[in-house]
């Protein structure tokens, strides 16, 4: 099977195309490149539909009470407004809020990769080097949490290699952070998604480069007796726009799977991704959060 498609692969492509072991390691690997392609070769998306990212593209799993499944590119993409903003010029921290970041220093977070994390210029920054998670070092509950973002200018590569990163509320439930500014991918994926299940309503992304502002109101799920009574909830805010409102996580979030609530702590820390594939400079600014 994987000669045939091969072999689809290439008779999809330009003369000036890889050697078929470059073709073979960039299938492999996901690689960005490829995921160019697609979008512009239907042969190619074809071929690319019977390799191993299909599971995850079309053949993922069913996401219940829809007609969609995982990551499934065939899924509308999120309509496109334009934020009123050109860009965000930063919300003031309330008195009663948890400084995460003010632009001096990264103390408020731990992780092994820490040291990968560059401060200048005001800006935390995910450098791209290793795919990493940084954690705050105070846990969370039910909160509202604001953060600014900014993803690389020019762009950097295509799909979800491009300013790649994301928020993982409790550890476990990510709201994707993407460069979607004239950047389709599934929709599931896109900047504000409840990664891999919800897509956003709309795509509010500024063009890259340009600070954006992210405001998370999270509600934590409830568990009693070991049972879930009551799902994880956002209702997200993405430069001043509502792109998410009340939705509920269907478990914690992961790429191309669909994983069951297990009863956690009421409160834990969050944590910020590095994607750490070379497109994803992804830098940060002004992060606080206010516990409810």
């Amino acid at each position: 099977m994987k000669r045939i498609i091969l072999a689809a692969v290439l008779a999809a492509m330009p003369a000036a195309a890889e050697t078929p072991e470059e073709i073979a390691a960039i299938l492999s690997q996901g690689n960005p490149r490829v995921a160019g392609l697609i979008a512009a070769n239907q042969t190619l998306k074809q071929a690319w539909a019977e390799d191993f990212w299909a599971d995850a593209l079309l053949r993922g799993p069913k996401l219940a009470g829809t007609p969609w499944r995982t990551h499934d590119f065939r899924r509308p993409q999120p309509p496109v407004v334009t934020p009123v903003m050109a860009e965000c010029a930063g919300s003031p921290a309330p008195s009663d809020a948890v400084m995460l970041f003010d632009g001096q220093s990264a103390a408020a977070f731990t992780g092994e990769k820490l040291a990968l994390w560059q401060v200048a210029d005001g800006a935390l920054t995910a450098t791209a080097r290793e795919n990493n998670r940084i954690a705050t070092r105070a846990a969370f509950g039910d909160m509202r949490l604001h953060l600014e973002f900014r993803t690389p200018a020019p762009p950097r590569g295509v799909w979800q290699y491009r300013g790649n990163s994301g928020v993982f509320l409790m550890e476990r439930y990510e709201v994707q952070i993407l460069d979607s500014y004239r950047n389709p991918t599934y929709p599931d994926g896109q900047m504000g998604a409840l990664y891999g299940q919800v897509p956003p309503r709309v795509n509010a992304s500024l063009p890259p480069g340009r600070w954006q502002c992210l405001e998370i109101d999270f509600r934590a799920p409830r568990f009693a007796k070991g049972r879930l009574t009551a799902p994880a909830r956002v209702t997200i805010r993405h430069n001043g726009i509502v792109v998410q409102r009340n939705a509920a996580f269907r478990g914690p979030t992961a790429f191309a799977e669909l994983k069951p609530y297990v009863p956690h702590a009421a409160t834990l820390p969050f944590t910020l991704q590095d994607h750490g594939d070379g497109t994803s400079i992804v830098s940060f600014r002004n992060i606080w959060a206010v516990p409810r």
